[in-house]
């Protein structure tokens, strides 16, 4: 069997309901995404490759829903410059020399896919970034994708300057998290 990106999937925690949801996929060979130990997963209890042996990795986000809040954990790839003139996503190429076959990941489809859940862009409260990668952040990018949400992120996690530069971009603002299990930076953008 062929692996294939994951779908949606909720997880109902009892008035906390968690839900992937996808946004795209990096394919790769295994070799280059796990230079150690990628033997293992050709094996056929793992179905991580598809039919040309490319390992297949999901890109998404997590949506947090309780009955007054909407939190999104990450954002995925997110889309390209060419949105509105026909190209709905976004490719970024991984080369790589010495691998026979170009890697890459692909992103675009995670607001179509919260529509379908019924849930609209505004209607998010918060976005919490774990990182700061591509496939993370991918619908962070000026344009205000989210107008509603905070932006949550560990300082320690961040750039000197994460945001986009753009007039639109999210202004960044320093608060001290005093919780007494450590003392952490978040920056919050809204």
């Amino acid at each position: 069997m062929s692996a294939t990106p994951a779908l949606t999937s909720t997880l109902d925690l009892g008035g906390i309901t968690l839900t992937y949801i996808p946004d795209g996929e990096f394919r790769a060979e295994p070799a280059l995404a796990y230079p150690s130990g990628h033997e293992a997963m050709l094996s056929d209890d793992l179905d991580v490759v598809d039919d040309d042996g490319m390992l297949v990795l999901s890109i998404g986000a997590v949506l947090i829903s309780t009955p007054d809040r909407k939190v999104l954990v990450d954002t995925g790839i997110g889309i390209g410059i060419g949105i509105g003139i026909g190209i709905d996503n976004r490719t970024i190429p991984l080369v790589r020399p010495g691998t026979a076959r170009d890697a890459f990941m692909r992103g675009g489809t995670l607001l179509d896919e919260l529509r379908k859940l019924g849930v609209q862009s505004t209607d998010i409260d918060a976005v919490l970034l774990t990182h700061l990668h591509a496939d993370h952040v991918g619908w962070i990018d000026g344009i205000s994708t989210f107008p509603n949400a905070d932006y949550l992120a560990d300082s320690s996690r961040t750039a000197p300057n994460p945001w986009p530069v753009s007039r639109r971009s999210p202004r960044p603002d320093t608060h001290r998290d005093t919780s007494p299990s450590q003392s952490r930076e978040v920056v919050v953008a809204r």
